[in-house]
């Protein structure tokens, strides 16, 4: 049976962009609805609907941070997931594919990658920590955008042209959530913010 084909919302007035991104997702299998602002944001989501599924995200970061201790890479949790299931409306693949860039830009840039996941009654957050250099100034906000990359000391060896948090910001913010770049107490820090799921 022919699998069911995943889509992810693009919403961005630069048509270079808009390509990029497209392109980006399409070589991932994805179809990409393309929206130059946010004023049809709901009837898209509507289309979108089918394609996002309920999901437990603790069991998601758990399976992300075994798939990289297998590897050797230096990434651990600064405290136990939670046993109960954390529900998030998402889609599962892409959700994997930009926890797990964050993380492995942690290790890449920071050293390592400190992982945690914090639940209240309205959101999840997923901190990942490094112990690298940090971001300094407005950079947290900068490289958020397409095509902005870090200064050489968190970009050392990497190429590319500088899309990949651009992306998951799109991502992130289609699903109704944030993702912001600032510093913890050791290093370089991502908090990723998505909305609660709560069954009735």
């Amino acid at each position: 049976m022919e699998q069911k084909a995943r889509t992810i919302l693009v919403i961005d007035d630069d048509p270079e962009i808009r390509r990029l991104v497209g392109d980006f997702f399409g070589r991932e299998g994805f179809v990409v609805e393309l929206a130059e602002d946010g004023h049809a944001m709901d009837k898209v989501l509507e289309r979108l609907a089918p394609d996002l599924v309920v999901l437990d995200l603790a069991e998601l970061l758990r399976g992300e941070m075994e798939d990289f201790r297998r590897g050797g890479q230096p990434v651990s949790l600064e405290a136990a997931l939670p046993d109960d299931e954390v529900w998030v409306i998402g889609d599962r693949l892409a959700l994997r594919r930009v926890i797990g860039n964050i993380i492995d830009n942690a290790v890449k840039y920071g050293g390592c990658a400190h992982v945690r996941l914090d639940v209240d009654t309205r959101n999840v957050r997923l901190v990942i920590g490094d112990e690298g250099p940090g971001f300094s100034g407005k950079d947290g906000e900068l490289l958020l955008e397409p095509f902005v990359r870090a200064e050489p000391s968190r970009a050392r060896a990497t190429g590319g042209a500088g899309l990949g948090l651009a992306v998951a910001r799109t991502l992130i913010e289609a699903l109704g959530g944030t993702i912001v770049l600032g510093n913890g107490k050791r290093g370089g820090q991502v908090v990723l913010s998505l909305p609660r799921f709560m069954p009735l």
